[in-house]
């Protein structure tokens, strides 16, 4: 009690060291610092979107509407109808292509004079 009435005479400005601080202490004054920094940053950040937000109030807006939309009275081309029509015969063609390159295939596997001529094997 004498040396804080009288004051310390080896007290330095840089505080105690490390190893006089129990763990629980220096952890508070770790997330102290980072609180103190933390504030700090927002206030900086917050003045900054103040200042942003004055700004952008007397600016035009960015996009400007120049011709309002309008329904159109008619559909427009194509049809589904047609689009139906053709997406059929298009699936018709496909498939009775591919069924006779199978027949045609199936064929020629069942019948060995036609698959050694394909391969090449004299006879």
């Amino acid at each position: 009690m004498s040396e804080m009435e009288n004051g310390y005479s080896t007290y330095t400005d840089a505080g105690p060291s490390q190893k006089d601080i129990p763990g629980p202490v220096m952890q508070f004054e770790t997330l102290q610092r980072n609180l103190d920094v933390r504030t700090k940053l927002h206030e900086i950040l917050m003045q900054q979107y103040e200042v942003t937000k004055l700004a952008a109030q007397g600016e035009e807006p960015i996009f400007q509407v120049l011709q309002n939309a309008t329904v159109p009275g008619l559909k427009s081309d194509p049809r589904r109808s047609v689009i139906v029509i053709a997406a059929i015969f298009g699936a018709l063609f496909i498939s009775a292509v591919i069924v006779i390159a199978r027949d045609s295939i199936k064929a020629v596997r069942s019948d060995p004079e036609e698959m050694c001529r394909l391969r090449g094997d004299p006879r």
